[in-house]
């Protein structure tokens, strides 16, 4: 048996010496906490000019551990790398979680001839390149030696504990999410929230009306509106892009939600008019809808505004038919609707897994130990994602199916979603201030047609 001591001080890099001994290493075995690209770098040219050669690699999800690095070893060398996912609690008073930590390589060389390297150095660049103040054992014994059982049964419990799991490319998001999360002020960048796919900026005036007369609209359809106070004015200004959905007669006022698909049409206010400076009477309109709270569709005769009959000011808008279909989901908040990413963690019992990689001698001074009455901490793993995404919907009850199922579907269908994420959708309502009344209504921005279509034709929700 043979032992040196390594140091890196003033500088020693210790990644000529790994390499040296990989060259004639059947197998590598290796538990290091913080692995990035320089210690990925190594294990892959080990495993490039040896492909007789076995590797297996565990190590910690917390920063500055690399898991994209991570990853691609894992996709050009399936089943080599373990990843333990951490420690939410125990929590060290003014200090730090409780966390994977070890740092030890066993390399199998040939016969019975075996290395153990173990010490402070992590794989990253600043520990393998010498930079850092680091300090290590390399050992050189035989497969004999107890010290080699000892290190495997070691490695094996790494590789066995209760949270570490085969490296999964497809949860490599569910990675990234535990990573910032115990890493709130340093480590990688990124946010916690997500747009919601799909959702596309819409920035317009939605309404909903009945077609009173039940024999279709006109062509053109130029509508116009009496407006009798200040708050209807402002949701009608000069310009303003308006959707006008219109439905056939008594298929939606006093319904619980709608009987028919209504039929689309998209326009522009055209004029803004202000009675007292001058009435617009005999101005081109083919219809009106007098009530904006039960919005119904008349026709006007005579195809012109009519003369004022106590309004403040007289609307005109111009509308182009879009053609029957369902109803967008619609969201009206200044922002586009958000994903919030979250962890959510569960008590484990660290030692669940590989009680028989305990040593003997381990067992003996649990037995003989004094009893201390004082509570063991308590390890919190992540157990699952969560997301939670909040879409403000004007008047949810105006559609003829429920939203929620769809919104659930585009959520499921999505980059952030796999089997083990936990997704709570609320549909909220939009503030005050966009909503004029149930069937009048401002919007920022809504799900695409062409997001409908792919989720229709793959789902049929409708």
């Amino acid at each position: 048996m043979n032992l040196q001591f390594f140091d890196s001080y003033p500088y020693r890099p210790l990644e000529p010496d790994l390499q040296t001994l990989a060259l004639g290493a059947r197998r590598v075995d290796a538990a290091v906490a913080f692995v990035t690209w320089p210690g990925v770098a190594f294990l892959r040219q080990y495993l490039k000019s040896r492909p007789s050669g076995k590797a297996r690699l565990v190590a910690s999800i917390r920063f500055p551990t690399n898991l994209q690095e991570l990853a691609n070893l894992e996709d050009d060398y399936p089943g080599t790398v373990f990843l333990h996912t951490g420690f939410q609690y125990p929590v060290e008073d003014d200090g730090d979680r409780g966390q994977f930590h070890s740092k030890i390589v066993l390399l199998e060389m040939p016969g019975t001839e075996r290395c153990i390297v173990v010490g402070s150095h992590n794989w990253t660049q600043n520990a393998l390149q010498g930079y850092n103040m680091e300090a290590g054992m390399i050992l050189r014994c035989q497969e004999a030696d107890p010290i080699v059982a000892e290190v495997r049964r070691h490695i094996e419990a790494c590789v066995t504990a209760p949270n570490t799991e085969p490296f999964s490319r497809q949860r490599l998001r569910f990675y990234e999410t535990i990573q910032r999360d115990l890493h709130r002020r340093i480590g990688p960048g990124g946010t916690d929230s997500e747009d919601f796919p799909g959702f596309e900026p819409m920035d317009a005036l939605v309404m909903h009306a009945e077609d009173a007369a039940g024999i279709g609209m006109p062509h053109p359809l130029q509508l116009f509106i009496p407006v009798r106070d200040s708050q209807v004015r402002d949701f009608f200004p000069d310009g303003r892009r308006v959707l006008l959905y219109v439905y056939p007669a008594g298929s939606l006022l006093g319904q619980p939600s709608p009987t028919a698909s209504p039929l689309a049409y998209e326009g522009s206010v055209t004029m803004t008019n202000v009675v007292r400076d001058a009435s617009a009477q005999g101005r081109p309109a083919t219809c009106r809808i007098n009530d904006l709270e039960r919005p119904r569709i008349e026709l006007l005769p005579a195809g012109t505004v009519p003369s004022p009959a106590g309004e403040i000011s007289q609307v005109v808008i111009r509308f182009n038919e879009q053609g029957h279909g369902e109803l967008p989901i619609f969201h009206a908040a200044a922002q586009h609707p958000k994903m919030k990413l979250g962890v959510e963690y569960e008590v484990i019992d660290r030692d669940a897994v590989g009680h028989d990689t305990v040593h003997e001698e381990e067992h003996r001074a649990e037995q003989e130990a004094p009893r201390v009455d004082a509570a063991l901490p308590e390890y919190r793993a992540p157990r699952h994602l969560t997301l939670d995404a909040e879409v403000k919907v004007p008047s949810p009850n105006l559609y003829r199916s429920e939203i929620q199922p769809l919104l659930r579907r585009v959520i499921y269908g999505c980059d952030l979603f796999d089997e083990t994420t936990v997704a709570d959708l609320t549909i909220a309502e939009p503030e005050a201030a966009k909503v004029l009344n149930p069937f009048v209504y401002q919007v920022n921005y809504w799900l695409s047609k062409e997001t409908m279509a792919r989720v229709e034709k793959q789902l049929k929700l409708f």
